[in-house]
């Protein structure tokens, strides 16, 4: 992922300074809980089965069962998914398919996932630890990957035209301004707002210089319909 370059041309949008912003924040918890509905579908999916039996751990130790089964095959894909959707474009950096080896690596994974669904070998079924799938209907294991296929579009609807929107970018700075008024940290911007609040200079009053005991100097400074010269005289 860190080998896409940065784009072509200067933008005038500002990249985000922090990644702890409320639009990345709004972002990762849109994905994390699209993730987890695709999961808990896929769940609730094997369980209506009529061949699905729940499989009891035996001595402590949990056995091989086709929830971790399911639960594996749609993760793999949905770390596939989140690594697309997370690798945006312009107007800071180029396009997925400009980096080659990147791109390469994801179809490479999404190929081999999806053959271990559809076309599932035995002894890679035993390196996982994973149930037999073979054993089972092609119409199950392809609608898991009907399921993988709607989490994609589901997860790509969501960065791209929901976190990503213009509008709803605009909507969470206000939200954010009114639950928390920014103030800036920068030292001549909190003078000039001071100045702008404050009733400074006191033009047409009369202000003495405080000495050491708190009195008022007897030499203080007259400023009581002081006008100002327009014109300087050499």
């Amino acid at each position: 992922m860190g080998y896409t370059q940065s784009y072509e041309r200067l933008s005038v949008q500002r990249p985000e300074g922090s990644l702890v912003k409320p639009s990345n924040l709004l972002s990762i918890l849109l994905q994390v809980f699209c993730a987890a509905f695709f999961q808990t579908t896929a769940l609730l999916y094997l369980r209506s089965q009529s061949w699905y039996e729940v499989v009891e751990p035996e001595g402590g130790e949990m056995k091989v069962s086709w929830e971790s089964t399911v639960i594996f095959i749609s993760s793999s894909f949905q770390y596939i998914v989140v690594a697309f959707v997370f690798s945006k474009g312009p107007p800071f950096r180029k396009r997925i398919y400009t980096n080659v080896p990147y791109l390469a690596s994801l179809l490479l994974l999404t190929a081999f996932s999806a053959g271990l669904v559809l076309l599932p070998w035995k002894p890679l079924m035993e390196f996982f630890t994973l149930m037999r799938l073979d054993q089972k209907p092609v119409m199950f294991r392809a609608l898991l990957l009907t399921i993988v296929a709607a989490h994609f579009i589901v997860a790509v609807i969501i960065e791209y035209l929901v976190t990503d929107n213009k509008t709803m970018k605009s909507c969470i700075k206000r939200c954010v301004h009114c639950l928390r008024p920014k103030k800036s940290q920068s030292a001549y911007k909190r003078v000039e707002r001071e100045l702008v609040l404050a009733d400074w200079p006191p033009v047409g009053q009369v202000t003495y210089a405080p000495t050491a005991c708190g009195d008022a100097d007897p030499t203080s400074i007259m400023l009581d319909n002081f006008q100002p010269d327009a014109t300087v005289t050499r």
